[in-house]
């Protein structure tokens, strides 16, 4: 599974659950999960 297929299948999964507004992956350091700009954009 390539990492836009990960990533989409988890936002999936948890935005079937109506409480979940919106879905932030990120990696054990803190910083966005498969943003390669660095800057963080999923935070803003």
């Amino acid at each position: 599974m390539s990492d836009g297929q990960a990533q989409e299948t988890i936002m999936a999964t948890l935005l079937q659950f109506p409480t979940i507004k919106s879905v932030i992956i990120l990696t054990k350091d803190g910083n966005c999960q498969f943003d390669m700009s660095g800057e963080n954009r999923c935070l803003r």
